[in-house]
């Protein structure tokens, strides 16, 4: 066993897993797990901690993997903050379900093979809550280039700017849904100002749809997209 929590908590303990009761959130539209958590762990890159969301339909349950390092910049040998707060929504899989299971599981990432890893996990303080504001969009980030192969800066000079190729300038922005609702035809402003700070150049691109965590076309949902212009 991978854990010593008490089964007097309402979990159990099993090998390499730990299980909650059923839980009800049929009527519920955002489900956000929330725990402290403590870890280190060995030999891999790829951090083997993970929340497991099971849906019961007609008797069948069908799980879905949540990646449980949080802000944790994975990197084997490493022990995480202690306390660590992880906060993860799974609203794409337990919203409006009415036989939800939780497990927290300690096992080696799918990308370096089956085994085990070894170490600890702790983990403290689990709540369930949700999301109570509908309509909430958030700019996470501004790009002037490629975020995964360029530096980014706050304030970059025209002549270190991306070139777009065609005498423009790449821009974007990294934006994500923190409400509940999902928005439609989603205007994004883009200024470039001057010294002072005055708009010299502006244009707008219109996001089709930007879904939430519980409508998004995939499970485990991406937290954020990027647009570039």
């Amino acid at each position: 066993d991978y854990y010593t929590t008490p089964t007097a908590s309402g979990y159990q303990d099993t090998e390499g897993s730990l299980t909650s009761p059923v839980l009800n959130f049929e009527a519920i539209g955002s489900v956000i797990v929330n725990w402290e958590s403590y870890f280190r762990y060995c030999c891999y890159p790829y951090a083997p901690v993970y929340l497991d969301v099971g849906s019961t339909v007609d008797g069948v349950t069908t799980w879905t993997t949540f990646d449980a390092h949080g802000s944790f910049i994975e990197s084997a040998n490493t022990a995480s903050a202690n306390p660590l707060p992880v906060s993860v929504d799974v609203s794409c899989v337990a919203a409006y379900q009415d036989s939800v299971q939780l497990r927290f599981a300690y096992r080696q990432a799918p990308e370096t093979g089956n085994a085990y890893s070894h170490y600890f996990w702790g983990i403290d303080d689990v709540t369930v809550t949700s999301n109570n504001v509908a309509n909430d969009l958030e700019i996470t980030q501004v790009t002037n280039g490629n975020v995964f192969t360029v530096w980014e800066y706050r304030l970059t000079p025209f002549n270190q700017a991306i070139n777009s190729g065609d005498g423009g300038l790449i821009a974007g922005v990294m934006y994500k849904n923190t409400g509940t609702e999902t928005q439609i035809n989603v205007d994004v402003l883009i200024e470039i100002l001057d010294a002072d700070s005055m708009p010299i150049f502006s244009t707008t691109e219109t996001i089709d749809t930007v879904y939430s965590y519980a409508n998004a076309p995939t499970c485990p949902a991406n937290s954020q997209d990027t647009l570039y212009v």
